[in-house]
């Protein structure tokens, strides 16, 4: 059941099977089989902006469209992911994508206090908005299949309920999205390569 709840929730983006297409903001695709040229990269030489702990693949695909360019799907390849099967992992995770959206959206070099303040303060009534809008712009791709996946509907309230919460977590302490530099004062060290093989 979590592994079936986390393929819905994942792989709205890239159903099997569905037509190839472009896809618009303010989808993108996830990162676990992306084909580019090297030559097409917004940064030469590197693909992920190395700070991000998790939502690289939405910063990477935001800067693909900032140069023009367009993000296709195609059905023809195939791939194999493992779901998360645990309540705890399925929910863990929801929580996870939520941490890097100020971040993303925003960009390192808006982490100002007053920036963040500002956001968080108009985010906390428009939640409610933002959790009946992504549950929609989750649901509509599977609704295309099937009027049957109406009934996941309520899970995915709760799950962007979630989502909103771990927004605002990330947007007040951006060291859950970020992993920190040298001399940083946003959080500790870590392990990157640990964490990010982890949550990629």
């Amino acid at each position: 059941m979590w592994a079936r709840l986390d393929a819905l929730m994942s792989w709205f983006t890239s159903i099997p099977g569905t037509p190839a297409r472009i896809v618009n903001e303010p989808y993108h695709l996830p990162t676990t089989n992306m084909s580019l040229k090297m030559n097409r990269l917004p940064v030469p030489g590197r693909t992920f902006n190395p700070r991000l702990r998790t939502g690289e693949d939405v910063a990477f695909i935001k800067a693909i469209r900032r140069r023009g360019q367009t993000i296709l799907f195609s059905p023809e390849p195939e791939i194999f992911h493992r779901d998360r099967s645990t309540a705890w992992g399925f929910f863990r995770h929801q929580h996870r994508w939520g941490l890097h959206t100020y971040v993303v959206r925003f960009g390192v070099e808006n982490l100002s206090p007053w920036r963040r303040g500002l956001f968080a303060l108009g985010f906390i009534p428009g939640l409610p908005l933002y959790v009946v809008l992504t549950t929609a712009l989750n649901i509509a791709p599977w609704l295309r299949r099937s009027p049957a996946y109406l009934r996941y509907i309520p899970i995915f309230l709760v799950c962007y309920a979630i989502k909103g919460i771990a927004v605002l977590c990330g947007t007040l302490n951006p060291a859950l999205a970020l992993y920190p530099e040298t001399g940083s004062r946003f959080g500790a060290t870590i392990c990157p390569a640990v964490d990010q093989g982890a949550e990629s």
